[in-house]
């Protein structure tokens, strides 16, 4: 965000010229002139003087804290779509080759998120096909595993975590392995466990999601540990 301060100021210069007169003899004469300025003042606000500013609620601005912190923003990164270019929406032969996944469900369901790389973000769109938010990329990737992650006729993040809870499918961190969900909690929603993200981990330290901030389906290394609250391994459904 930006700041823009426009001001106007006068300023007296000296402004010389030539003079010929009738006989052809040059006289350089030197004249005061008044000129107008126009002054810019661009001012790059921080975030901290946006909130100071009282536009935000609590809650929003403990999100926009979040969002601008050193943890997220290091995994800032570009938004090319497909694979062999590198960026948050591809995928680099080097990287496919360390993955190293098998034929299992959890593995079938990585390669499915994988396929949709570059995809664009949107949830009002989400089940056409064409676009996901986090949970759609989830659900569809492993539905064609053979695997449904709807649970009570609802298909949110929250839900699916639910879902792994209830039927004993929660893992530990220390031990995830590809294909198993990675469930964040970024803001207070109400919602099981508060969960407002999922992520489908791809194993080498790297995950696959929809992202809202990206505006495309990304991979990257898994970030924001501390907001992790469960991880689930759908292949025990």
């Amino acid at each position: 965000m930006t700041s823009l301060d426009i001001a106007y100021r006068t300023e007296i210069v000296e402004q010389s010229y030539e003079e010929e007169d009738f006989y052809g003899n040059v006289t350089i004469r030197t004249e005061e002139v008044e000129i107008k300025i126009k002054e810019v003042r661009i001012t790059l606000l921080t975030s901290e003087d946006i909130i100071r500013t009282g536009i935000f609620t609590e809650e929003e601005t403990e999100i926009l804290r979040y969002l601008m912190s050193p943890e997220i923003l290091e995994n800032i990164e570009g938004l090319t779509g497909g694979y062999g270019s590198p960026g948050a929406g591809s995928l680099t032969p080097e990287e496919a080759e360390n993955l190293n996944l098998g034929g299992d469900v959890g593995s079938q369901a990585v390669k499915n998120a994988l396929a949709r790389l570059g995809k664009p973000y949107s949830q009002a769109k989400r089940d056409s096909g064409d676009y996901y938010d986090c949970s759609y990329l989830t659900y569809y990737s492993y539905k064609e595993a053979g695997i449904t992650l709807s649970y009570h006729g609802s298909n949110t993040a929250a839900s699916q975590g639910q879902l792994l809870s209830d039927r004993g499918c929660e893992i530990d961190y220390e031990d995830i392995q590809p294909g198993d969900l990675i469930f964040y909690s970024f803001t207070r929603n109400g919602r099981y466990k508060n969960i407002s993200h999922v992520a489908i981990y791809a194993g080498n330290g790297y995950l696959v999601d929809a992202s809202s901030s990206k505006g495309y389906v990304v991979f990257r290394p898994v970030y924001s540990t501390g907001k992790i609250v469960m991880c689930g391994r759908p292949s025990w459904l």
